[in-house]
């Protein structure tokens, strides 16, 4: 997401760079529970985790940074799409808080979060009538209802 941000914007375009940092300190508030300055963008387009260089910051942390800064860097894209693979990383509330932040999202018009579960039974759907919820398995999908 960073190498996006930074071929969508030039270190001197003060605008963009405010976009981005709305952005981020908005996803920054829902995927870190409240706290909207644990993530921070400098002038350089170095992304700090709480204070630390996100590079050594725990592996959960970093992703949900990497979430929050696609987010940001699709309101710089006229595309609207955000892809989070590997969402099985999360725990089941930081999962839940990332899904239900993205789905009221205007700026997204396309959004999948995908997570490698073993058991059907146990993928359900928010009650959330703009998200869907599908099952992949040997080429078929299969739409799960909540």
């Amino acid at each position: 997401a960073l190498n996006l941000a930074n071929t969508l914007l030039r270190k001197s375009d003060d605008a963009a760079m405010a976009i981005l940092r709305a952005a981020l300190r908005e996803a920054s508030e829902a995927l870190y529970f409240g706290d909207a300055d644990a993530l921070q963008l400098t002038d350089s387009l170095e992304l700090k985790i709480i204070g630390r260089d996100a590079r050594v910051a725990g592996r959960s942390a970093v992703e949900r940074a990497g979430v929050a800064m696609a987010y940001a860097v699709a309101h710089l894209s006229p595309f609207g799409t955000l892809v989070i693979d590997d969402a099985e990383m999360f725990d089941r509330n930081t999962l839940k808080a990332t899904v239900k932040f993205l789905a009221g999202q205007d700026v997204l018009k396309t959004c999948l979060v995908l997570v490698a579960e073993s058991d059907p039974s146990r993928v359900r759907a928010p009650a959330s009538s703009d998200v869907r919820v599908y099952w992949a398995e040997r080429g078929t999908l299969t739409e799960m209802k909540s």
